[in-house]
């Protein structure tokens, strides 16, 4: 919970931490161990009940799937973009400067 809601929150309270992206890379990154440790405390209970260890195979499903992720991910912007390049709105408003 610390590390998927408490620092994330707590850190991204500030403007300027929103602005920095090398900020948001390291809070989105606790933020994604946070939640891979609670997914591995909360099936591996169950799975294994004698020991308890962090394997080689463990750690590259988990890494398949980030880049699985990642893939569907660039492919779904790739197709749909964030905003819309030729909106001659959105130029205007970007060669006169306006903030707002």
């Amino acid at each position: 919970m610390t590390c998927v809601f408490v620092i994330p929150f707590v850190s991204l309270i500030p403007r300027t931490t929103k602005l920095v992206k090398p900020i948001i890379a390291t809070i989105a990154s606790v933020s994604f161990l946070g939640l891979f440790l609670e997914k591995i405390w909360l099936v591996y209970p169950s799975l294994m009940h004698d020991h308890f260890h962090i394997g080689l195979e463990i750690i590259l499903v988990t890494f398949g799937f980030l880049c699985l992720f990642l893939l569907c991910v660039t492919k779904f912007l790739s197709i749909f973009p964030v905003y819309v390049a030729k909106d001659k709105y959105l130029i205007k408003k970007l060669e006169s400067g306006d903030q707002h």
